[in-house]
């Protein structure tokens, strides 16, 4: 899909933006398919301003000792927490992100089915 027809959940022209984030500034993403789109020049650089509000929480990058999964999830959760204080719906980048965000919210179900046992009558 051309970035040049989409525009930032916030204003206007696109940069891809991974939400989960990655552990280290050279790391890989954890889940580079899951992005969403924001601006990355002025007057807004929406982008920018989100990397400030999560390095302001201690999110940017994958706090030392934390599980990489309850993280993603926590980085995943203070984007949508973003949005919402902006009155803007939290939305995906395009049907690949629609997918990662998927596997991703699968793969915590599956990490947290194995805290909570069925109780038994």
């Amino acid at each position: 899909m051309s970035t040049d027809r989409l525009h930032c959940v916030f204003c206007g022209p696109v940069h891809g933006h991974h939400p989960t984030r990655r552990a280290a500034p050279s790391a890989a993403y954890f889940d580079p398919r899951l992005r969403i789109w924001l601006c990355s020049t002025s007057p807004h650089n929406h982008h920018s301003r989100v990397h400030e509000m999560l390095r302001e929480e201690g999110l940017d990058l994958l706090p030392e000792g934390e599980d990489p999964l309850a993280y993603r999830m926590r980085v995943l959760g203070a984007h949508a927490g973003i949005f919402a204080d902006h009155d803007t719906p939290f939305a995906v980048a395009d049907g690949a992100a629609s997918r990662a965000l998927q596997e991703l919210l699968l793969e915590a179900a599956d990490a947290l089915s194995t805290f909570y046992r069925p109780v038994r009558t």
